[in-house]
């Protein structure tokens, strides 16, 4: 695993090999399907290794799509990230979210549905939630839509949502504080400043009660992102970030990581942001305590993903959309830190126009407890802010399920 340095002196050959693989079989799919070959030959590999699991079935939910198409106020959202809470509950996090303010009761319109065409009677918020219970195929999640966002820093300023988990009855969420940057063209108008850990003390209670401590971990967003996406292995809390430092080309958030003892982590809570933030650990090719010369676990890695555990099946699994790339990748590792395998498309996402954007691919282990079975959503928005205005269709999470299997030619 290359550090920040390495990585800036070479473009990898392993991610061409997998990216040229990919480009030349992408066109005999269609969208939602996967290129015929599953995994990259070995003589392509450097550091990384081929994938041992492959793909073998992929079918878009748009059943899954209506809880949220339809839900009463909430007229679309990014971001996405869900949490199991219990067996029956699961958080979904959500960024930016416009509020249907005129339609508040959900009235159907003339063909039935909820929605309108546009959002012209909507407002928007910085972020919201939503209870749902993962194991109800028909179940109707609880949106918690709040002014100017369920979850608000101190400073003014917003959140926007990271991964988190459940721990010994508490919940804790890692947030990045942003700012509006409204020089930037749209849809990028805002900076990240540093990002916070939350705890939620009594996260079986409704959410309007929540407890919550917020802790600021005070890293520069620019330099790192924190908390990505983040998971529980033995004594660890493993705490995946974006390396925006060793952004190169069109890999602008190579993957790091660190971890933090669960120890620390439940006596940090009562401690200074700066005491809980100084007992992680860094990953350089062996554990660290300081934040330097990190290894990139895979170059091409995105600022919103997800890693996890599947039932069935050994080691763990990240699924991301990596900038500018049409597709959504799984890699595989038998420990957290890796080494990676090679990244294999799972999701060859719909041919739009030009302005629509794909991104923020996530994993809900939670919703499929068949071995191999994942449900994966995605988000689209579009580069013409008036355009997401007007069709309605736009910025909501897309679902779709995969079957996953051990690669029979390991």
């Amino acid at each position: 695993m290359a550090s920040c340095l390495e990585y800036k002196a070479m473009v990898s050959a392993a991610t061409i090999a997998a990216l040229t693989a990919f480009l030349v079989l992408e066109a005999q799919a269609q969208p939602g399907q996967l290129p015929v070959e599953k995994s990259q030959p070995e003589k392509m590999q450097t550091h990384a290794m081929s994938n041992p699991f492959r793909i073998i079935d992929v079918r878009s939910l748009p059943g899954f799509d209506k809880k949220f198409e339809q839900a009463q106020r909430f007229a679309g959202a990014d971001a996405a990230y869900s949490i199991k809470l219990s067996p029956t509950k699961s958080l979904w996090l959500f960024g930016d979210t416009f509020v249907d303010v005129e339609n508040a009761e959900g009235a159907a319109n003339s063909s039935g549905d909820r929605r309108e065409k546009d959002r012209k009677h909507c407002s928007m918020i910085r972020n919201s939630i939503a209870i749902d219970n993962p194991q109800k195929a028909d179940s109707q999640p609880r949106f918690y839509l709040k002014r100017p966002g369920f979850f608000t820093p101190s400073s003014g300023n917003f959140y926007w949502p990271g991964d988190g988990l459940m721990l010994d009855g508490k919940l804790y969420l890692f947030m990045h504080e942003t700012e509006n940057a409204p020089k930037n063209p749209p849809p990028y108008q805002f900076s990240p400043l540093t990002d916070h850990l939350l705890v939620v003390q009594n996260p079986q209670a409704a959410p309007q009660t929540w407890q919550v401590k917020d802790i600021r971990l005070g890293n520069r967003a620019s330099q790192i992102q924190i908390g990505t996406a983040c998971l529980q292995e033995g004594d660890y809390l493993y705490i995946y970030c974006a390396n925006c430092a060793c952004g190169f080309g069109l890999n602008k958030n190579p993957t790091a990581l660190a971890r933090l003892r669960l120890t620390d982590l439940k006596v940090g809570i009562g401690e200074k942001a700066q005491s809980l933030e100084s007992k992680m650990q860094w990953y350089s090719n062996g554990w660290q305590a300081k934040r330097e010369f990190l290894s990139t676990l895979w170059e091409d890695g995105a600022s919103e993903m997800s890693v996890t555990k599947l039932t069935g099946l050994k080691g763990f699994f990240a699924f991301y959309l990596p900038f500018g790339n049409k597709a959504i990748m799984m890699r595989h590792a038998d420990r957290p830190e890796g080494p990676w395998s090679l990244p294999i498309a799972v999701y060859k996402l719909p041919a739009r126009s030009r302005d629509i954007i794909y991104y923020s691919a996530k994993a809900h282990p939670e919703y499929l407890l068949k071995d191999g079975d994942l449900l994966l959503t995605y988000c689209d928005n579009s580069g013409n802010f008036n355009q997401v205005l007007k069709d309605r269709r736009l910025y909501f999470p897309r679902a779709f399920k995969i079957k996953i299997v051990p690669n029979s030619s390991q």
